[in-house]
């Protein structure tokens, strides 16, 4: 990896960088074969070693509001090429030669063989932007102190195998599966004499393509199974992507005591990361923080 750096103007900087690396299956995605509840997880011996390079080019300006404020403005542009990409597949792994029934007293249950696979996605390219912007200042008496924070991705697959297209959920799109386009954050905190009160909130959007096989089931046997009954559905409606927002107050006690509350999913919104995995609800949490 090399890296560069120059000073355009005072308090301007423009960096760049350049990578490559190699990554080798691990001993996990090539022979571990085990089940967590109904979730199997299939070896691969077959996993060939992903490689890949990186380059990245940015300028970080720093600005100053009035006397008592001053902000660090970054944008940057980035892209991420691989070759025999290692990303894990859901599907159903029958092994030749076997027929799968429906009674799940049966060893050869069909659920015994669904499951996730590393699996290479061969060539693949991310390329996208970044945008952040740090602020701290003084009105009056309060400190403020913010984050935003922008990030915009394009993670398309570069292989036009027709099986590995025929995995994804939207057959339209070359967007790898399980990505999403637009990731954004903010987080604005208050201190006044010890006590403190923020607000932060994330968003990510509609996550487009994930396995074929969560959204159409599994035909077999003249049937079709669902892995995840109403998933369709749920996507179909739940297609704006997630916004989430928490908050939190505070109070230092003395110099090495501080009490917190937070508040995680304030306003308790309903959502997941990926199928299945829908998210806590609202949360309320208690911390006392010891410093030594």
């Amino acid at each position: 990896r090399m890296g560069a750096h120059y000073e355009l103007f005072k308090y301007t900087h423009l960096r760049a960088s350049f990578g490559q690396g190699i990554r080798y299956p691990s001993v996990a995605e090539r022979y571990t074969q085990t089940s967590v509840g109904a979730l199997n997880i299939f070896p691969n011996d077959n996993l060939k070693p992903e490689t890949g390079w990186a380059a990245e080019i940015g300028v970080k300006q720093v600005v100053r509001l009035g006397k008592k404020w001053k902000g660090i403005i970054d944008v940057a542009g980035f892209i991420n090429q691989y070759d025999n990409m290692m990303e894990f597949t859901f599907g159903s792994f029958i092994p030749e030669g076997t027929t799968p029934s429906l009674d799940q007293a049966s060893p050869t249950y069909l659920g015994n063989y669904v499951g996730f696979q590393a699996q290479n996605a061969e060539k693949a390219r991310i390329t996208g932007g970044e945008f952040s912007f740090n602020s701290q200042g003084q009105i009056g008496g309060v400190e403020l102190t913010s984050l935003i924070g922008y990030t915009y991705m394009n993670p398309v697959s570069l292989n036009s195998d027709s099986a590995y297209i025929s995995t994804f959920s939207d057959s339209g799109t070359t967007m790898l599966k399980y990505r999403f386009k637009h990731l954004a954050k903010a987080d604005v905190e208050a201190t006044w004499k010890g006590f403190s009160i923020g607000f932060s909130a994330r968003y990510n959007s509609y996550m487009s393509n994930v396995d074929k096989t969560f959204v159409e089931g599994i035909p077999i046997l003249g049937d079709t199974i669902q892995i995840l009954p109403g998933l369709e559905q749920y996507r179909e409606k739940n297609n704006n992507g997630n916004l989430v927002f928490d908050a939190r107050v505070g109070y230092e006690l003395s110099e090495n005591y501080r009490i917190g509350f937070m508040i995680n999913n304030l306003l308790n919104a309903e959502y997941s990361g990926r199928p299945g995995d829908i998210q806590a609800p609202r949360t309320f949490l208690l911390q006392l923080q010891l410093k030594f």
